[in-house]
């Protein structure tokens, strides 16, 4: 510690002996002074001011700040506006509808009608959209590209729909008329009618109270109708001759039908036209299934009986079994069986008997055409009995 007096005032100081050789004021009379050293107690007096007084310790320096010169303001006022970026609305308008068509995009006939209007108008919008974002340099140019695109998927969907079960219903139709061709060319095949003229044939003897007759070729020749020469009718005879199978009316009677009942023989009550038939297997080694010509109800290849006129003849039905009707026989090759087939009886104008056989009673397509002249057809009376 220094101590030491003011040569002014004579006031003792005491200061410490780091504040040796520095100014400072008195502060009892306000001179400025310099510390002595620490051997003297006699102070120099200054004329500058001292950076702090005595008897209190040395203040901390500090950085005085420096004050920036004031800018001057400018004459010219300047206005700065920050622009926002412009909206696209119609492009924006365009998105929504293109939002909305493609919900609706996927759906059958919902999509023609609702999508694809929607995504055609936003298409227009889009485009519209997008050619103002190009004046406004490139502004908002994101609606419109990302509508044009949704509404053109929107747009597309229906269509590529449409295109894809417009193929598959183009096929469909080909294929049902495919099979109808198919159907009509099967049904072709199972009409397709099936003659054979014999040449020089006469017609089979035939049974007439008990005695054999027949009728001569001049007969027949002269009391047959004409016939349309592109009608299968007029290659038609009593007898067909195919390459697997042979069948001909072997004779044709009027009268009472013979029947089978679990009590006996019996007759029906009424008379019908009754033909004979013949069937044979020309077949070398192959047997052949045949069903018959009668009527039933799941049959079909039942006979039928027309005339010259267009009259048509029904088939007779019993619930007994028809005495000589075949049923289900087979036939081996090279062997016969023989057929019944009952029908209502002609009027007396018919000159010529029309018989239509289908030929898938034995399995084959096609339908036979065989003719019997009505001047042929015998009556015979059987022994009445009791029957239907």
């Amino acid at each position: 510690m220094i101590q030491f007096e003011c040569p002014q005032c004579g006031h003792t100081i005491n200061v410490p002996d780091t504040a040796a050789g520095k100014k400072g004021k008195c502060k009892h009379c306000g001179e400025v002074l310099r510390v002595p050293p620490p051997t003297s107690r006699k102070a120099e007096l200054i004329t500058s001011p001292p950076p702090f007084d005595f008897d209190e310790p040395p203040l901390p320096s500090r950085r005085r700040k420096t004050r920036r010169p004031r800018r001057e303001q400018s004459p010219v006022h300047v206005e700065i506006h920050h622009e926002k970026p412009a909206s696209n609305s119609l492009g924006i308008g365009a998105l929504v509808l293109g939002v909305i068509a493609m919900l609706f995009s996927c759906v059958p006939v919902v999509n023609m009608f609702v999508a694809l209007p929607l995504g055609g108008i936003g298409l227009i919008l889009s485009a519209i959209g997008l050619v103002m974002a190009i004046t406004r340099k490139g502004s908002g140019i994101g609606y419109p590209i990302a509508a044009g695109s949704i509404n053109a998927i929107a747009v597309g969907v229906p269509l590529a729909m449409a295109a894809f079960f417009g193929m598959v219903a183009e096929s469909g139709v080909t294929a049902l008329e495919e099979a109808g061709r198919e159907i009509e060319r099967q049904e072709a095949a199972r009409n397709r009618p099936l003659t054979t003229k014999t040449e020089g044939a006469s017609p089979e003897p035939t049974v007439s109270g008990g005695e054999a007759t027949g009728s001569t070729d001049t007969q027949e020749s002269s009391e047959k109708p004409t016939t349309d020469e592109s009608s299968p009718w007029a290659n038609a005879s009593a007898v067909y001759d195919g390459e697997k199978v042979k069948v001909e009316i072997t004779g044709a009677r009027i009268g009472k039908v013979a029947l089978e009942t679990f009590s006996g023989d019996a007759t029906s009550r009424d008379e019908f036209i009754v033909f004979t038939l013949q069937v044979t297997n020309k077949q070398e080694a192959k047997k052949m299934e045949f069903r018959g010509w009668k009527h039933g109800t799941f049959s079909a290849w039942g006979a039928t009986l027309s005339d010259e006129h267009g009259n048509e003849y029904r088939a007779a039905s019993f619930s007994d079994t028809v005495a000589g009707q075949a049923n289900i026989e087979s036939i081996y090759p090279q062997k016969s069986v023989g057929d019944l087939l009952p029908f209502e009886v002609p009027v007396d104008a018919a000159k010529e008997l029309r018989l239509k056989l289908p030929a898938a009673a034995y399995g084959e397509e096609g339908v036979i055409y065989l003719v019997y002249s009505a001047n042929e057809v015998n009556k015979i009376e059987l022994k009445p009995s009791s029957g239907q």
